[in-house]
């Protein structure tokens, strides 16, 4: 009898602990979709209103990441994610527009990923790979499309990959920080 009270009160509490990641998540496969208490701005939920939250954002709208806290995300407050609640951020996070330029890249796969906020479409995205000397070695231009661009470069002999973005009158919007390859 005191073996099958133990059991009860086990799988009673790994229920509630269960439950209880549920409602934290809102959903069976983890996604953040429900909240009970969010900070309006606070997309990704790590209790700052930052550059990364703007990358989520793009990261949502792209399709790529579906896991945002929706209501934080929702800041115009209309009950639609969009490009006001876009613009509403980069209002939250005091920044303009050019300083919002996230650069990735992945040696393993030779894909470097460039996501700028506030930029029209069709700028000029410029990736340059330097050597440890600080040589440039290589540069590759691509088009921005929906604030994002992406690009197959070789990264074996590369040291670091920094990315630059112009208009078509060759003036200058924004470049990002370096990113050391090895």
């Amino acid at each position: 009898m005191k073996l099958k009270a133990i059991s009860f009160f086990a799988a009673a509490m790994i229920f509630a602990v269960g439950a209880s990641a549920f409602a934290q998540t809102g959903a069976k496969d983890g996604s953040i979709n429900m909240e009970a208490e969010y900070i309006s701005g606070d997309v990704n939920g790590d209790g700052n209103i930052d550059k990364s939250d703007f990358i989520k954002l793009e990261l949502y709208f792209s399709g790529e990441d579906y896991r945002i806290i929706k209501g934080a995300a929702d800041i115009t407050g209309d009950g639609k994610i969009d490009k006001r609640d876009e613009n509403s951020l980069i209002d939250l996070i005091g920044a303009s527009s050019t300083d919002i330029l996230e650069l990735n890249a992945d040696v393993e796969t030779g894909q470097v990923s460039v996501t700028a906020a506030g930029i029209e479409d069709n700028a000029n995205v410029y990736i340059a790979c330097f050597s440890e000397d600080k040589e440039l070695m290589r540069v590759q231009s691509k088009r921005l499309k929906d604030g994002r661009a992406k690009a197959d470069a070789e990264l074996s002999d590369t040291y670091c990959v920094k990315a630059f973005i112009w208009n078509d009158k060759m003036q200058p919007y924004c470049e990002s920080g370096m990113q050391i390859i090895r």
